[in-house]
């Protein structure tokens, strides 16, 4: 089975997202194979779904659609595996300190906005 790191890199660079967001997002994919969180699911369509998982806690907003045809996923795949990673989503986070620090900074930076 190929590895979402290879399609994670390709969908950040045709994105063209920050290398934070990649790097989250690759840090995200360990943990989520390290804790059983995603079984089964076709690499690219993890890979898109965690991209996704990652832009959002930097409040990336990245649409379904585009994210859909950069990685050749189909949106009913991505929202599925989407819905079913997120709300586990601290689970993965949680022994990252700094991407816990990166994070609590840039919600406490939109509060104050």
């Amino acid at each position: 089975m190929p590895n979402p790191e290879v399609f994670i890199k390709v969908i950040c660079q045709k994105m063209d997202l920050e290398p934070k967001i990649y790097d989250t997002a690759i840090y995200l994919n360990q943990k989520a194979i390290e804790k059983n969180i995603i079984n089964g699911q076709h690499a690219a369509t993890i890979a898109a779904s965690i991209v996704k998982l990652a832009a959002s806690l930097y409040d990336v907003e990245l649409p379904v659609k585009q994210i859909c045809e950069t990685s050749n996923v189909c949106q009913i795949s991505l929202r599925s595996l989407y819905r079913q990673i997120y709300p586990q989503r601290f689970k993965l986070i949680e022994e990252n300190n700094k991407l816990c620090n990166d994070i609590n900074k840039i919600k406490k930076n939109n509060i104050q906005q």
